[in-house]
This record gives C-alpha cells, sequence and structure tokens, in this order.
C-alpha cells in the first residue's frame, strides 16, 4: 500500500496523516478536509473534518457549509473573494462619514466665525451673571475678532480638505476652550459643545496617522 493511500485512509477514518507531503485526495476524503487553495499550501492541505464538531476547526469561521455532505468545505478563494468586498464597502463607507463629518464641522466654525465679524446671527440678550461679564470683555476688548479669525479658518481648512489636521489642531484649541466656558460659567451650554466635540474626536481618529510623532517619546 503506497504512503498516500495510507494518508487518504488516515483521513478518511479522522485521523492527521503521518506525512506531511501534498496530494489531491478522491471526492469522498476531499470533502472531508479544508480545501486551503493552491496559491497558500499547494493542492489541498491535509486538516481532516472528520474530528470538526463545529465551523471553529475551520481555519475561518466564514466557511461555507454544505449541508447535504457529511463533511465541510471552506473554499480561501471564496472567502477571500468576500472579505475583499467587505473591505471595499468598509473603506467607502468610512471615507463618506470622513468628508460628511469635515463639512460639518466646518461649517459650523465658518458660520460662527464669519457671525464675529458679520454679526448676522441675532445676539441674545447678556445673562447677569459671571457668564455675561466674561463675554462683555470679551466683545468690549476685541478679542472675539481673534476667536472669530482662528474658527474661519480652522473651518476653512476642513471645508477645502487642504491641511486637515493643522485645521482640526487649531478647532481643537477653540473646543477646548467652549468646554472650559461652559463648565465654568455656563452649563447650559453643552449639546452643542459635545457634537462638535464628537465630530473633532472622530476627525482625529481618522487622520491620527498625522498626529502619532506627538505621542513619541
Amino acid at each position: 500500500m503506497s504512503a498516500a493511500t495510507i494518508d487518504k485512509y488516515e483521513i478518511a477514518s479522522g485521523g492527521m496523516p503521518r506525512r506531511t507531503h501534498k496530494f489531491v485526495a478522491a471526492f469522498p476524503v476531499r470533502r472531508n478536509i479544508c480545501a486551503i487553495g493552491r496559491r497558500d499550501v499547494g493542492w489541498y492541505s491535509t486538516i481532516p473534518y472528520a474530528l470538526a464538531k463545529s465551523q471553529a476547526h475551520c481555519p475561518t469561521n466564514l466557511a461555507r457549509i454544505d449541508s447535504s455532505k457529511s463533511g465541510q468545505t471552506c473554499t480561501v478563494p471564496e472567502l477571500r473573494r468576500w472579505n475583499s468586498r467587505l473591505n471595499q464597502f468598509t473603506i467607502a463607507a468610512m471615507r463618506i462619514f470622513t468628508i460628511i463629518a469635515r463639512v460639518l464641522l466646518g461649517l459650523i466654525f465658518v458660520v460662527f466665525g464669519s457671525n464675529a465679524f458679520l454679526h448676522f446671527i441675532p445676539m441674545p440678550p447678556l445673562p447677569q451673571n459671571l457668564a455675561g461679564d466674561f463675554l462683555k470683555v470679551f466683545f468690549a476688548s476685541g478679542y472675539v475678532y481673534v476667536i472669530g479669525g482662528m474658527q474661519l479658518v480652522g473651518g476653512l481648512l476642513l471645508l477645502i480638505g487642504r491641511f486637515v489636521p493643522l485645521g482640526l489642531t487649531i478647532l481643537a484649541a477653540i473646543i477646548f476652550n467652549i468646554w472650559v466656558f461652559h463648565i465654568l460659567m455656563a452649563p447650559e451650554g453643552f449639546p452643542p459643545a459635545l457634537v462638535v466635540t464628537l465630530l473633532e474626536l472622530f476627525l482625529l481618529w481618522r487622520y491620527r496617522d498625522s498626529f502619532a510623532g506627538l505621542f513619541r517619546a
């Protein structure tokens, strides 16, 4: 009896062949082994499926199960196709979400930054508290034009899609000051601050490679 015949018998019986040579098993045996594909380990791998009681034995959980046969078949080229399609869909979706978040965040700061110079948004009366006193000094000193200009620059960089990491860095400082203002003086204004913070954090994560050097010792 040849060595290949012995290996076929051992696989069909549920055992692992003692040799590791490559061969093409007969059909009754082939359906009980995992077909890896020619690019990986040759024609077929000698991985028995007779011992497999669940899908966990297959090298991937995405195995195609043929219920009409006693064994399971896992075809890697087919899985590669599905994984490629899934990866392409995920990449395309993330690109769309990134563009939406970038344009939305940029538009918010362009509008409010322009309002510091053009005053097209009606200004409510200033509250009679610490926040009102801060805003009086903020407007009277002209500091509002500095902050408005920084908001306008950061928002425009996000809208045009050039120097986006620089725009995110500028807007991160603005958002930090917004949080400090609302935490210390005006806690009722948290919802708008939360929206721009979530957009900023998402974009920082998407452009994280540009900030990787900041966290290197």
